[in-house]
């Protein structure tokens, strides 16, 4: 079985303890689960403040990209 260390925790862990990432060379994200929930609980109002500005700063192409989504996908949209 394959192990990672977290360099957050550095504890040695083994890969399914570890979040895809297919851009990275063995296929998983830097840091495990684990700590990546406590980076998300620890930063949630940074996170959610920096996603409502994205969100206002693009409403424009975010409002054309789901119209283009919602005609095409229309009919399994409302089954």
């Amino acid at each position: 079985m394959i192990m990672k260390i977290c360099p957050e925790c550095c504890v040695e862990k083994t890969l399914e303890e570890f979040n895809k990432h297919r851009g990275r060379a063995d296929g998983v994200q830097r840091i495990c689960r684990l700590c990546c929930i406590n980076y998300r609980n620890r930063n949630r109002n940074k996170i959610n403040s920096q996603v409502r500005k994205n969100r206002n700063n693009n409403r424009e192409k975010t409002n054309e990209i789901n119209r283009v989504y919602y005609a095409q996908n229309r009919i399994e949209i409302r089954a």
